[in-house]
């Protein structure tokens, strides 16, 4: 009955007051009406109508998706929510409402990505194409770059949840593209977000075809292997993983650019553990080989 009376809902809604109550506090007697249910998260996604309202059902949404327990039940419905609810409402619009929403939106995709409630068709999808991106796409590189660390950080590792799911399924213009989204963030002034985005590396190597282009897989090793050598040994933890994962595409050019880049950084280290781990890896496909 509540669900009758969404198109007129305010703040105060009585109707909606009932609709959030009874999700939050159904428990698994809500598995068979969220069917019915869901339609009502659309209107997240209209502009038009009141920030409270859409702030009100974009914390439900969270909520469902985070702590019900009835997550996986949603996840028929996760190629809808992240088409029509929540890709809609992280698309970059001024002042601080457009940014609230857009946090919580960024949030929602988290926990759909996490919980795997979005297929890898989903995903492809909405991401597009390299020379023709799809609404993903724009969204997810807009909010990597968002003014607000809190949006920029739930971005980067929706990125790692997006690259984990749809892995060697992205074009060669997708990966370049990315690529250069992922080093401007481990530039960022916040050493949080630059750890985060290092971790989304690491998942989005497995998309960089072997023998990826020399010259572009050069500059990404190279502006990865610079961070070995940061201030913060935090960060230097956090991309050598990334480093270690782009060691399969190309074994013998990565080995010549971390002995070029070690006798540059104050402690060789972190880049004798990358030789280190292409030399076994040499080692392994010379066994496979005989």
């Amino acid at each position: 009955g509540a669900m009758g009376t969404r198109g007129e809902w305010r703040r105060d809604s009585k109707d909606m007051q009932v609709f959030d109550t009874l999700l939050r506090s159904g428990g698994e007697a809500i598995i068979p009406f969220l069917s019915t249910c869901m339609p009502a998260f659309t209107i997240v996604a209209d502009a038009n109508r009141d920030p409270d309202v859409r702030s009100s059902l974009l914390v439900l949404l969270d909520f469902l998706l985070a702590e019900s327990g009835v997550e996986q039940h949603m996840a028929p419905h996760g190629g809808m929510l992240m088409r029509e609810v929540v890709v809609p409402v992280c698309v970059w619009r001024a002042g601080k409402v457009a940014s609230a929403l857009r946090k919580g939106g960024m949030s929602c995709m988290k926990h759909l990505l996490a919980k795997r409630l979005c297929t890898a068709a989903n995903l492809k999808e909405a991401l597009g194409e390299g020379f023709k991106a799809g609404p993903l796409d724009s969204v997810l590189k807009s909010c990597m770059d968002d003014d607000d660390a809190d949006i920029r950080f739930i971005a980067c590792g929706a990125a790692r949840e997006i690259f984990d799911i749809t892995a060697e399924m992205l074009d060669t213009e997708q990966v370049r593209n990315f690529y250069i989204e992922i080093l401007k963030r481990l530039d960022d002034s916040n050493d949080t977000i630059r750890c985060e985005v290092a971790s989304a590396c690491k998942a989005f190597m497995a998309s960089v075809p072997i023998g990826y282009d020399p010259a572009q897989y050069e500059y990404l090793l190279r502006n990865l292997v610079v961070h070995l050598d940061d201030q913060n040994e935090l960060v230097q933890q956090a991309v050598l993983p990334a480093v270690m994962a782009a060691a399969p595409v190309n074994p013998a050019l990565f080995e010549s650019i971390i002995k070029d880049c070690k006798g540059k950084h104050r402690s060789g280290k972190l880049c004798q553990e990358a030789l280190d781990h292409v030399a076994k890896l040499q080692l392994g496909s010379g066994e496979a080989l005989e």
